[in-house]
């Protein structure tokens, strides 16, 4: 056989074939196959590297949101402290009212009562006794 017919393309002819030749593309095929392989193998091992990072990051955001969830106060326990203020609140208001309303008696009377005082003591000077 000449040197041409070793380099023919498998789908021209079993004529041109040579135990070689086959030989040779059986293992450039093997080449090809175990190079896909280890890119497959390395694009897998990245993809996971980087899916465990994304994981690790989701987890560490999801622990700082539990975390900061702890510091804030529920619905329920605002409710409560804002009813036991308001309350708070409004018997402080009341108590202010009641004072208020002492305040203005006690000088209605200390008024009346100085004002009874000078009435006797200018009706005293007027008629002495």
């Amino acid at each position: 056989m000449n040197a041409q017919s070793n380099h023919q393309p498998l789908g021209q002819g079993v004529t041109g074939l040579t135990l070689d030749l086959l030989a040779e593309r059986i293992d450039h095929e093997r080449e090809v196959r175990e190079a896909h392989e280890r890119a497959a193998s390395a694009a897998l091992a990245t993809a996971t590297e980087a899916l465990d990072k994304r994981l690790e990051g989701m987890n560490e955001f999801r622990a700082q949101l539990t975390e900061q969830g702890r510091d804030f106060v529920t619905r329920t326990e605002y409710d409560a402290k804002h009813d036991a203020l308001m309350n708070r609140l409004t018997t402080l208001e009341r108590l202010s009212e009641r004072q208020a309303g002492a305040i203005a008696t006690w000088r209605f009377l200390a008024g009346g009562g100085g004002v009874l005082g000078l009435v006797s003591i200018a009706l005293w000077l007027v008629h002495p006794q």
